[in-house]
């Protein structure tokens, strides 16, 4: 499972501005309440240039674009309390969602985020896993975990609505394995081919007694998207040909 750094660069960068008509230029960063900077690389720490970096469902934010260095700067609008789907696309590489979750003051925001190439993607999602990719749809990965030992086998996930292929459950050695039931030490879960949109996506620990919840936010995930109560139900975006990586729910 990748690793991304949550680290935030902000500026005081004026008033927030109106939000671009269709096919405007793109709005001034000095229109926005702050700015990020951040970067990306592949799995071998090389940086990506020529990457999108996008807020899906926010057409007024401008997308920014990696420069040789990998490094990208974004102008945010104040998003206090509101949830976000950061996605990132490059040639190459499979894209990433990953979900945050704003707080009521500042911004949330991934500044390291890393790639992974498509050649990988094909090893994991079609050889290993059985998923067709390159194919339609896009891709979830979820991490069942337990909150002491910080491993938990046996627990099962359900999409909602159900579409798509999967669950299919990461073997103790990381590789998926389409004939495993429930969760092994690694506690991966992938769903695949599933179209573009909104879901609900729930964890059933595998022994009695034992509850799930989703995560706080700040653990490398999104709480409840868009905010629920706590409970082993958390919604997550999946976009097309690109993989939602930061979903996270402890069972104890």
């Amino acid at each position: 499972m990748k690793q991304v750094a949550f680290v935030v660069a902000l500026c005081a960068c004026g008033s927030k501005g109106n939000a671009p008509i269709a096919d405007a230029p793109p709005a001034p960063m000095d229109t926005f309440a702050f700015s990020v900077t951040g970067s990306i690389f592949d799995q071998n720490e090389l940086p990506v240039g020529s990457a999108m970096v996008c807020v899906l469902d926010h057409p007024e934010i401008p997308c920014a674009t990696s420069d040789a260095n990998g490094e990208y700067v974004i102008g945010l609008p104040n998003l206090a309390g509101d949830d976000i789907a950061i996605q990132v696309t490059a040639s190459n590489f499979i894209g990433e969602v990953l979900l945050e979750e704003e707080p009521a003051t500042g911004v949330a925001w991934p500044t390291e985020i890393p790639l992974e190439m498509m050649a990988d993607a094909i090893d994991e999602l079609a050889t290993g896993a059985g998923f067709t990719y390159p194919g339609s749809g896009g891709f979830l990965e979820l991490r069942v975990m337990g909150g002491t030992a910080g491993v938990l086998t046996g627990a099962t996930a359900t999409l909602a609505p159900a579409a798509g292929a999967g669950p299919v459950y990461v073997g103790s050695d990381g590789t998926p394995d389409p004939s495993l039931v429930g969760t092994t030490g690694d506690g991966g879960i992938l769903f695949g081919n599933v179209p573009a949109g909104i879901y609900e996506v729930t964890a059933s620990p595998g022994s009695a007694g034992t509850t799930c919840t989703v995560s706080p936010s700040g653990a490398l995930l999104v709480g409840d998207w868009p905010p629920e109560a706590d409970g082993a139900t958390t919604r997550v975006e999946v976009a097309d040909a690109s993989v939602t990586t930061n979903v996270n729910v402890i069972c104890q």
